[in-house]
């Protein structure tokens, strides 16, 4: 069973239109739901741009120690297509600009946004 949800998954993502796409994914995320996706990939592009973990911290309003756990497990390899995709999409800066629109509402007024944290690389 588990393995067809996740065959759905995929085909849901792979081979459906951006728009279509968009939609589905608003329907069943709940806007928290997108923000820890949104923060867990800004914490994988961060961290393999060698950014220090407490600026990570205070930027993203995540806790250093989920920085250091995220840092361990990309060293280790547990994010390598996750790596090696937001890399690839950030060339095109189209995965700053997703951040930076899921995460917005997460910095308030607590210093530099993403956008300013990636413009600044």
């Amino acid at each position: 069973m588990r393995e067809a949800l996740e065959r759905q998954i995929v085909f849901l993502i792979s081979n459906t239109g951006s728009g279509t796409r968009r939609k589905i994914l608003d329907e069943l995320f709940t806007p928290t739901e997108k923000l820890v996706l949104a923060k867990r990939l800004a914490l994988v592009t961060l961290i393999n741009k060698k950014l220090p973990t407490h600026e990570i911290s205070d930027n993203l309003g995540v806790s250093p120690s989920t920085v250091s756990r995220f840092e361990v497990a990309v060293e280790s390899g547990k994010y390598s297509n996750t790596s090696k995709w937001t890399k690839r999409n950030e060339l095109e800066t189209k995965l700053s600009e997703l951040l930076g629109s899921l995460v917005a509402a997460a910095f308030g007024k607590r210093g530099k946004s993403f956008k300013q944290m990636v413009d600044e690389l």
